[in-house]
């Protein structure tokens, strides 16, 4: 008899449930709807923000890499003579490295 009331309160207390859930669920959807239009709502404010930074660094890379280009241009008068210079010392130095006598083994 114990079980048996036991048993019958846990499926009154479920019913009750039940109907209070299926009775109140526009109170209980709309908060939640709302909080869900907020989160993203938020979501997309932050994935914007990420797109203009990413867009403004990106940006700034571009400048810069813009900026080195003109000034090896503007410099090209000097430094390609210059490596032209420094890679005939190095082939001179290298060739002559290569016709020196091996040494003799004793």
């Amino acid at each position: 008899m114990k079980s048996f009331l036991s048993i019958s309160l846990k499926i009154i207390i479920a019913a009750a449930i039940g109907a209070t859930i299926i009775w109140l669920w526009p109170v209980v959807i709309i908060p939640l709807v709302l909080v869900l239009l907020a989160a993203l709502g938020l979501l997309a404010l932050f994935l914007v923000c990420l797109l203009v930074i990413g867009a403004v660094g990106g940006g700034v890379v571009v400048g810069l890499l813009a900026l080195a280009a003109g000034l090896l241009a503007l410099l090209s008068p000097l430094w390609i003579p210059a490596a032209l210079v420094l890679g005939i010392i190095w082939l001179v130095k290298r060739l002559g490295a290569s016709k020196s006598p091996s040494p003799v083994a004793a």
